[in-house]
């Protein structure tokens, strides 16, 4: 995993720079698409890295907490040089400075301490663990709130660009999305002091049912920055609510294994949501359909729990 995010660095930092002479090209298309196969690959490495630098399982939820913060919060401090690049630059200033982001990655990558995720076969107590009903339902809905992001992030991207809404309005949407997944992730641990993990879960697939409806109804710019900031939420507290899951009845499989397992399946449940995501349809009918997806999510999740 340690080689994987020194590759997933070194292979985007070479990407930009082939970028730069191809940005009125169409081999700019594949090249982009490249980085976001490695942007995923450096997520599942990194989820798999996280149980090797905590001192006990019980630290696993802080630490996955404070990751997505730092992660959110230098997404925000980076906007601000790339703006100023791309605004006096241009966009190959602006893949200038990623190459320079990457490069330091690859030398920070270096200091990641060297861990064997997996050293044994897995044993058969541990997929049986993986394979109880408990997990298999939080993954399950974890899986469709993942997928339910991806479909809203391009749902949103081409519908503003098609109706011809100004390009603010997106950088508002997202910069909504961005502030709501940062407070997701910091409340999580506030929310597990007050219930389960099943019901953090619940209760957040059904807040974005509600708003999802809601979204719809209001439209426009207010609507899509609603559902957006509950999704953002809504996505990144369930996160912190899967993984406490996994490490309370699944105490036997290995955490490395068991997250790059999962986070591999999140990640293809993301792309077939972005794939809906790009259909050509009214704003008002995917919010709708969000909201659908949620409320599915949470009653069939509900229902499993009681059921098992």
């Amino acid at each position: 995993r340690r080689w994987m995010v020194i590759g997933a660095f070194a292979l985007r930092a070479l990407i930009c720079v082939v970028m730069i002479d191809d940005v009125d090209s169409l081999l700019l298309f594949p090249e982009a698409f490249a980085l976001l196969v490695l942007a995923k690959s450096y997520q599942v490495a990194k989820s798999a890295l996280v149980p090797s630098t905590v001192r006990s399982d019980e630290e696993l939820v802080e630490a996955n907490s404070k990751l997505s913060l730092i992660s959110g919060l230098a997404g925000f401090v980076a906007a601000i040089p790339g703006g100023i690049l791309l605004r006096f630059g241009g966009s190959e200033w602006v893949l200038g400075l990623a190459v320079i982001v990457f490069a330091a990655g690859v030398v920070v990558a270096w200091r990641i301490p060297k861990a064997t995720v997996a050293a044994t076969p897995e044993t058969k107590e541990a997929r049986d663990e993986l394979r109880s009903t408990g997990v298999v339902l939080a993954a399950s809905a974890m899986g469709l709130f993942r997928g339910i992001v991806g479909f809203l992030a391009f749902l949103l991207a081409f519908a503003l660009r098609t109706d011809g809404s100004p390009t603010w309005h997106f950088g508002v949407v997202l910069a909504i999305s961005g502030i709501a997944s940062l407070a997701g992730a910091g409340v999580a641990p506030l929310l597990r002091q007050q219930t389960t993990e099943e019901r953090i879960i619940t209760g957040l697939l059904a807040t974005v049912s509600v708003l999802g409806v809601g979204g719809a109804w209001a439209g426009g710019l207010v609507g899509a920055c609603v559902l957006a900031a509950a999704v953002g939420v809504g996505a990144a507290g369930a996160k912190q609510a899967f993984d406490a899951i996994v490490q309370r009845d699944a105490p036997d499989a290995n955490r490395g294994r068991s997250f790059a397992r999962f986070e591999t399946r999140f990640q293809l449940i993301w792309v077939a949501g972005a794939v809906l995501g790009i259909i050509p349809m009214p704003t008002w009918v995917g919010f709708l359909f969000v909201s659908g997806i949620a409320a599915f999510a949470a009653v069939s999740y509900t229902a499993g729990s009681r059921g098992a």
